[in-house]
């Protein structure tokens, strides 16, 4: 089975100590996205590193871009 890197699911949820990291980089992540039709190729580089970010976040030794 293939783990969902992205749950969306999230955002129906409450406001929580638990959840707010989750919350911040799906907005973020949707927002950048939103971007990328004003700003071009310089918002799609940052689009791609957020997802890998965001992918890679719990792996150890990984630096965040």
């Amino acid at each position: 089975m293939k783990r969902k890197i992205l749950d969306f699911s999230v955002m129906k949820e409450e406001i929580t100590q638990n959840n707010v990291l989750e919350m911040a980089e799906l907005i973020a992540f949707m927002e950048l996205r939103f971007q990328i039709g004003y700003l071009g190729s310089r918002a799609q580089k940052m689009y791609a590193d957020l997802y890998a970010d965001i992918k890679h976040k719990n792996k150890l030794g990984y630096a965040l871009s």
